[in-house]
């Protein structure tokens, strides 16, 4: 199965239009201090609304027809996946994963189109998740007691060893984790149950997650940081922005509730979408927030692969993250190139924090 990479993203999933090198298109730094009030206008109308938006079929079909053969994904069926969901696409009213060429592995109707062993070789996971560092093993594994009581004591020493200093560059992940279970033992201790009542989405964000994921993601060592609270994407503006003319003016990207960027380019490597609360995964919030998310992840993987210049190696390589919170659930979201112009996005297993606080003090 061989793939022109140099011809595959330069044509955008919406309009069909040619995307520009990364040096013509823009400077990702420059963009994203330029957005003023002054020169940038508000989401498009559709992305804020409750419901996904309505599809532009014309400008779908003529997307479609921008793509060359050569950057298609051929599966070893013969069968190709860029017209199958062309196919399955093209009449429908409103927006889905599919007009975008993402292949969700949790669509059931996606997959009906394809036979068992096409799905498996399209749903490959060829990168998978890496390894947990050492450090950040044992330190987990300290925490590992029975009671509160034992777990306080545990968190109240320090994981220095005796006269030691503390050294960023390497002791930074003992130092989250150490401040993750402080948080969450905090939490736990507090007689007001707070982990399981009713919160404002901001609560969790800065009360829970502030700890569990702001904090580790400000890693100097991977040289990232986190936007938090209705962070415009600046991956989101440059697909939004492409071929613009100079007399227009500039839009502004989606706004996310988390964006996980390098610092030294700013580059958008990962999203956070969040709600006050889960209802199951037929909740109205839920669903929106599960439809957006692909979406806002293909922006950042396309920017990734313009600032890789396109090249093989790199892009087999390369994947950004998600994180869906709503209240204590979580989950984790991995998307990456599946091959052609087709992004797959695989949703991991989730968590539940309240499940476990609730069953953990039943057993005390």
């Amino acid at each position: 199965m061989e793939i022109n990479i140099y011809e595959l993203m330069r044509y955008c999933p919406y309009c069909g239009s040619k995307i520009m090198s990364f040096e013509v298109e823009s400077d990702l730094e420059a963009l994203d201090d330029e957005q003023s009030d002054e020169e940038s206008v508000a989401d498009d109308v559709d992305e804020d609304e409750d419901t996904p938006p309505k599809v532009d079929k014309v400008a779908f079909r003529m997307a479609y027809g921008a793509i060359p053969n050569t950057s298609k994904l051929r599966l070893s069926t013969g069968k190709i996946v860029e017209d199958v969901l062309f196919k399955f696409a093209k009449d429908m009213d409103y927006e889905h994963h599919a007009h975008s060429y993402i292949v969700d592995f949790d669509d059931e109707n996606v997959k009906a189109l394809f036979t068992d062993e096409e799905w498996k070789e399209l749903t490959e996971d060829r990168i998978g998740v890496p390894s947990v560092p050492s450090d950040i093993v044992k330190e987990m594994a300290r925490y590992g007691k029975k009671t509160v009581e034992e777990l306080r004591i545990t968190v109240m020493t320090t994981y220095l060893k005796d006269k030691e200093r503390y050294d960023i560059c390497k002791h930074f992940n003992q130092e989250w984790v150490q401040m993750t279970m402080r948080t969450l033992c905090n939490l736990y201790e507090n007689v007001d149950s707070p982990l399981i009542r009713s919160q404002y989405e901001d609560w969790y964000t800065i009360a829970l997650f502030g700890t569990c994921i702001d904090f580790c993601m400000r890693d100097i060592q991977l040289g990232t940081d986190i936007k938090r609270t209705d962070a415009p994407s600046v991956s989101s503006a440059n697909r939004k922005n492409r071929g613009r003319q100079a007399n227009t003016r500039k839009l502004i990207g989606r706004k996310i509730d988390g964006i996980i960027y390098s610092v030294d380019r700013k580059l958008e490597i990962g999203a956070i979408e969040a709600a006050r609360s889960f209802l199951g995964v037929s909740d109205r919030k839920y669903l929106l927030e599960a439809f957006k998310m692909p979406k806002t992840l293909r922006d950042m993987y396309t920017d990734l692969m313009i600032a890789a210049n396109y090249e093989q190696q790199k892009a087999d390589k390369l994947q950004v993250v998600g994180i869906i919170h709503l209240g204590t659930w979580i989950q984790f979201v991995r998307l990456w190139r599946a091959g052609g112009s087709t992004v797959f996005v695989f949703s991991v297993k989730t968590l539940d924090l309240s499940m476990w606080i609730a069953s953990s003090r039943k057993k005390q």
